[in-house]
């Protein structure tokens, strides 16, 4: 039982990010009653669920581990967000460059997350029905 549980973990995790930034949308707007709020604050905390999902994705199509790649490409976009943070403000605040490092990620993983799915629901169509 609890194996069948864990085999089925990584499709669920595949599925989680567009229900939880909708919750977290409508939760956050509830409380807030401020569009943009909600909107930057949902993409912010759900940009972690679309990073795990397209690594999911990724190792599931093409039995790569992607984890490092993942990880210093945040570096490095991190890097380069605080030096321009650097060259054009007084000051460097980490949080602010953190803040910009999970939105730029919400919109590169999202946009990837909903090729890639579309990508492996035409290759399990193509692989039941046409091959």
């Amino acid at each position: 039982m609890m194996g069948k549980l864990f085999q089925q973990l990584p499709f669920v995790l595949m599925g989680i990010p567009i229900i939880f930034t909708y919750i977290f949308y409508k939760f956050t707007y509830f409380l807030s009653k401020n569009k943009w709020k909600a909107i930057h604050l949902s993409t912010q905390t759900t940009a972690i669920f679309y990073i795990v999902a397209v690594t999911l994705i990724i190792h599931n199509l093409f039995q790569l581990n992607v984890i490092s790649y993942m990880l210093i490409f945040h570096i490095i976009v991190l890097a380069i967000l605080l030096i321009i943070q650097w060259k054009t403000k007084i000051e460097v605040i980490l949080l602010d460059g953190l803040k910009t490092l999970l939105r730029l990620s919400f919109l590169i993983f999202f946009a990837t997350y909903i090729c890639l799915s579309f990508y492996m629901l035409f290759d399990i169509i193509y692989q039941n029905y046409m091959g």
